[in-house]
């Protein structure tokens, strides 16, 4: 997502303006937060009703996931984790995070 431009970006929403919201967004990247606009993109999309998928790396910090799912709320249906052990650089940081993750999250969203 950090290679999408402001164009590719408003063009979407665009595009979601002109679909029924009985539709599901999939968000991915590598680590898809990492784009400038994310967190404007994520409430767009959640203002049209739309339901939020998001893949991530979890190389991003705890703060910022939390964030997320504060924002969407009942928007946010399925979050996953995209595991990749030749990118862990500290494998204790990894767990505190997950720890925390898991206590915090949203009951409602699928894990």
């Amino acid at each position: 997502m950090l290679d999408a431009s402001d164009k590719t970006i408003n063009s979407f929403l665009e595009f979601l303006d002109r679909i029924d919201n009985d539709f599901e967004i999939t968000i991915t990247g590598g680590e898809a937060m990492l784009h400038p606009r994310f967190f404007e993109l994520i409430e767009q999309i959640k203002h049209k009703t739309f339901k939020i998928n998001l893949i991530s790396n979890f190389s991003f910090n705890i703060e910022n996931y939390l964030k997320v799912f504060a924002m969407l709320d009942e928007s946010l249906n399925r979050f996953d984790l995209s595991f990749h052990l030749t990118e862990i650089k500290d494998f204790d940081l990894l767990i505190d995070k997950l720890i925390v993750f898991l206590d915090k999250k949203p009951k409602n969203t699928n894990t």
